[in-house]
């Protein structure tokens, strides 16, 4: 087998092993197995990338990101949190990130519509409306991405943020 040799990608093997280091308990490398089932990557993939085999690709990523709450900074060449970029990544922050059940948590969607609301009162009108499209691709890509039924997919795919007063939609029709 070949190692990666290619001078301009990172280190995967060495990123890994960090963030491995971080979930482990006393000063330990949290075991791969473990470490492939919480961010949803066949233990044969994370070893293959880990030996230089295969670079990490951007789905590995991005499972990293959404399952741990980590995101690399190439500035400080280290894991830092999802929810600051600039700050290290730690035992804690995964804890937190991961945290409580859900029953020990409430969920307030409105606050989302609070949000929008005082960036509508904050923002230059064109920037506001930007700012409802970028959070309706958002929405888009979590849907596409996600395993709901087909009719709300179409539901979401279909919404629009921004319409113009007096026009619906009906079938694809303007009334």
């Amino acid at each position: 087998m070949h190692t990666l040799d290619k001078p301009n990608w990172p280190n995967y093997p060495a990123r890994l092993r960090a963030l491995r280091y971080v979930l482990g308990k006393d000063n330990k490398l949290l075991p791969g197995d473990q470490f492939a089932i919480r961010i949803g990557m066949p233990p044969a993939t994370l070893r293959a990338t880990e030996a230089g085999i295969r670079a990490l690709m951007p789905m590995d990523e991005d499972r990293i990101v959404e399952q741990l709450g980590a995101v690399w900074n190439d500035k400080k060449d280290s894991w830092c949190c999802v929810s600051d970029p600039e700050k290290p990544y730690t035992a804690e922050f995964y804890r937190f990130y991961t945290g409580p059940t859900d029953d020990e948590l409430e969920e307030d969607p409105s606050a989302i519509l609070d949000s929008l609301e005082a960036l509508r009162g904050a923002l230059p009108r064109l920037q506001y409306r930007a700012t409802l499209s970028a959070v309706q691709q958002v929405i888009r890509k979590i849907a596409r991405k996600a395993s709901i039924p087909a009719k709300t997919l179409e539901l979401i795919e279909c919404a629009a943020p921004i319409k113009r007063k007096g026009w619906r939609k009906s079938k694809g029709k303007s009334l």
